[in-house]
């Protein structure tokens, strides 16, 4: 995987997160206090910064969700 690659997906994985996180009527402090991370590394997995991939799947994991890539034509 490229770092380009991986920039992108986190990116998308990161803004993903946060509409889940926002349509569900929750602030960052509730979700971190439920999935036992911090604030600043909530904010970091939704500016898509690079974190380690166990925090994202917390986040996923609470939310009842499944992580998948999909390859689509431009």
């Amino acid at each position: 995987m490229t770092e380009s690659f991986r920039t992108e997906v986190l990116k998308i994985l990161g803004q993903n997160l946060r509409k889940i996180r926002i349509d569900k009527k929750l602030t960052t402090a509730d979700v971190a206090l439920h999935c036992d991370l911090s604030l600043k590394s909530i904010n970091e997995i939704e500016k898509g910064n690079k974190i380690a991939f166990s925090k994202y799947k917390k986040l996923i994991s609470f939310y009842n969700k499944k992580f998948e890539i999909l390859i689509k034509d431009k």
